[in-house]
């Protein structure tokens, strides 16, 4: 390009007749050079912008980073999904005294959502990230609310602590409802609607919305051990019209469909990833190990594993393992005081002041069994609830 511009720069010198003499003497072949010389640079020009200015390709590098929850904040409702990601992959959401937090990813700190403490469990972000939803253990309600602040919306009514759910791209709300089934909510508000009924004994956890149009969910019987309850569920897929079943794992709970073409489910703490086709319902390679550590939902309550996957591949989880759900047991007075009893930490669930005042009745659960405890606020002994008690002491108010 620099020869160019001094050639033109000499024949804007000169006299164009005297120019026009000159190129006339010289040979076809030494008149053509230039042009040929300016052809190639301008093409090597090109080549090496074209070059500068491509796409760096993917280096296949995972970015990682940790968010630890503020000593004053603890995750409740543990026995259900407590953490969402945002469908971009932005946002994180996940319940915590009680309430839902959100961490955007470009923030240090988490804030609480205006109006949902109200003991509230699984998050789940809409497909445009506009709207979060949640339901109400207490109240029995799923409600919406936006995330750029406002009043909630109720969607539902007398709907129990689901068994996982899904926000789908079609405008409705999958969950897991014992002992319905797979249930449907439109995210508008509307009346539940069964659209596959367990079977007897079947408990039917997370289902979701397949690019086929059928459902994946996971199979689950009432029988045997809690926690080996779901890592011997099966994963299957349902067509809504046909009724047709088909299993897709044989083992395995908390089945997810990512955009990517792949299947990820767990099996204990382990989340994996298989290759599917959704169209043909089949796992197209062996299962890989893509995650190990993950939180499972307090002793085998239901299916969740704490992970979540946005559309463009982030993944946020907690870490740990059903036993890092254990309580200690406190007593609070109404001037706000708070009392740690002196009781190791276990699977607290329910507990129950005896009318005197004098004993707390507590259930304990183990991976196979639940059983009531007394414990003396004197201190002297801890029990199981054996009869040994009379009938008015046993007799605990809520």
């Amino acid at each position: 390009m620099g020869d160019i511009r001094i050639e033109l720069q000499s024949i804007q010198a000169q006299p164009l007749r005297a120019n026009a003499t000159v190129q006339a003497h010289k040979p076809l072949w030494r008149r053509a050079v230039p042009v040929v010389a300016a052809a190639v640079v301008a093409a090597f020009t090109v080549a090496a912008f074209m070059w500068i200015e491509r796409p760096a390709p993917n280096p296949g590098h995972v970015a990682r980073y940790s968010f630890n929850l503020p000593k004053d904040q603890n995750f409740t409702r543990t026995g259900r999904p407590v953490i969402a990601i945002s469908h971009d992959g932005t946002r994180i959401a996940y319940v915590a005294n009680n309430q839902l937090y959100l961490k955007s990813l470009n923030e240090v700190e988490a804030k609480p959502i205006p109006g949902t403490n109200q003991d509230v469990s699984t998050p789940l972000f809409s497909p445009d990230g506009k709207w979060i939803a949640y339901f109400k253990a207490q109240e029995k309600k799923l409600e919406k609310i936006p995330l750029t602040g406002g009043a909630a919306v109720t969607l539902a009514e007398n709907i129990e602590l689901p068994f996982e759910a899904s926000w789908e791209s079609n405008g409705q709300i999958l969950m897991g409802q014992v002992p319905q089934g797979i249930v449907s909510v439109p995210d508008t508000g509307g009346k539940p609607e069964t659209l596959i009924a367990a079977k007897p004994n079947e408990v039917l956890d997370g289902p979701q919305l397949l690019p086929n149009g059928e459902i994946l969910f996971t199979v689950a019987l009432f029988t045997g051990d809690l926690e080996a309850r779901w890592d011997t569920s099966q994963i299957v897929a349902q067509n809504l019209k046909t009724r047709e079943r088909k299993v897709i794992v044989q083992a395995g709970s908390g089945a997810r469909y990512l955009p990517t073409g792949h299947l990820v489910y767990a099996i204990g703490a382990t989340v994996y990833a298989v290759p599917f086709d959704p169209r043909k319902l089949q796992v197209l390679a062996g299962p890989v190990p893509i995650l190990e550590g993950v939180r499972r939902s307090q002793l085998g309550t239901t299916a969740a594993a704490f992970f979540s996957v946005s559309d463009d591949g982030s993944l946020a989880y907690i870490s740990g393992t059903t036993a890092d759900l254990s309580r200690v047991l406190v007593l609070a007075d109404r001037s706000g005081g708070t009392r740690v009893l002196p009781l190791p930490p276990a699977a607290y669930d329910v507990p129950r002041l005896s009318p005197d005042g004098k004993h707390i009745a507590v259930g304990i659960r183990d991976a196979r069994e639940f059983n009531i405890w007394i414990y003396d606020l004197d201190g002297s002994t801890v029990r199981p609830c054996d009869g040994s008690l009379s009938e008015e002491e046993i007799r605990f108010r809520p």
